[in-house]
């Protein structure tokens, strides 16, 4: 981005914009569940699908606010 420039006016924003990409990380947390069973594992995989859930719920807001804020969208 500094040596060719960005046309994107706010790259800070594709961060939030993509929090709803939680795949790999419920792949991580399932594959550690079934190598190591046991109480730390099933908490791991609550705490994950939490996560999952709630940034399910804040990821359409904050991919509107992106792309209204880089004028794709109104």
């Amino acid at each position: 981005i500094k040596r060719y420039g960005s046309i994107v006016r706010y790259p800070e924003l594709f961060g939030p914009a993509l929090i709803a990409q939680g795949g790999m990380a419920m792949a991580i947390a399932l594959d550690y569940r079934f190598l190591a069973p046991g109480e730390t594992s099933t908490f791991f995989v609550s705490v994950t699908l939490t996560a999952l859930a709630i940034n399910s719920f804040i990821s359409p807001f904050t991919t509107k606010r992106m792309l209204i804020m880089e004028g794709e969208t109104t």
